[in-house]
């Protein structure tokens, strides 16, 4: 694309070499059959500063992206019909009996919050994040409100902590990873190692 656009000669070369300032155009942006039509300009910055005798070339592309229509999901309904005529009591003790709670033992909302919360576990969207690290996020955001020197310094030593305990637990469970392909694959069940890998 850098050969299709008119330009200064400076702007045109990608190369230089060391002491004679002897120029060429050997770096190219290659760009799909189909997009040549949405690049506004290809360039070179000899002025950019980088540490290589390469110049820095510039593209300017413009691109639409088709918009994916998805088809939307259904919304189930409640038959709230079926409620209707039934024993109040009755659908308590059901409900009770289904989700293992018995609701007398708690008489204010903020208990049934509490429980509820507590029976919930976060799920970490990585696999080696622990639940003590889960934990220490949680202890680290009441520090983070805290707009105090104690909150900060709290805050910056728990952030240290974090980082290191989650770099080991990473690095742990990328080895064990490793070493369970490399059985896969000395028992030569490269299929399984194959799905691993993904």
């Amino acid at each position: 694309m850098n050969m299709w656009f008119r330009h200064n000669k400076r702007r045109l070369y990608t190369w230089k070499a060391q002491g004679d300032g002897y120029q060429k155009q050997i770096d190219f942006i290659l760009v799909e059959e189909i997009y040549p039509n949405g690049v506004n300009q290809v360039c070179g910055l000899p002025g950019a500063d980088i540490y290589s005798d390469h110049v820095l070339l510039k593209l300017e592309l413009e691109i639409r992206l088709k918009k994916i229509k998805r088809a939307r999901t259904a919304i189930k309904k409640w038959d709230l019909e079926k409620l209707e005529g039934l024993d109040k009591e009755e659908i308590r003790l059901k409900l009770e009996v289904k989700m293992g709670t018995n609701y007398d033992t708690f008489p204010g909302v903020e208990d049934k919050w509490h429980r509820l919360k507590s029976g919930i576990k976060r799920r970490a969207k990585k696999p080696w994040i622990m639940q003590e690290i889960i934990a220490k996020m949680e202890e680290r955001r009441k520090y983070k409100q805290l707009n105090n020197d104690e909150g900060r310094k709290k805050n910056r030593k728990l952030n240290a902590e974090l980082r290191k305990e989650t770099d080991k637990t990473r690095i742990e469970w990328l080895e064990k990873e490793c070493k369970e392909i490399e059985e896969l694959v000395k028992k030569e069940q490269y299929d399984l190692a194959h799905k691993k890998i993904k």
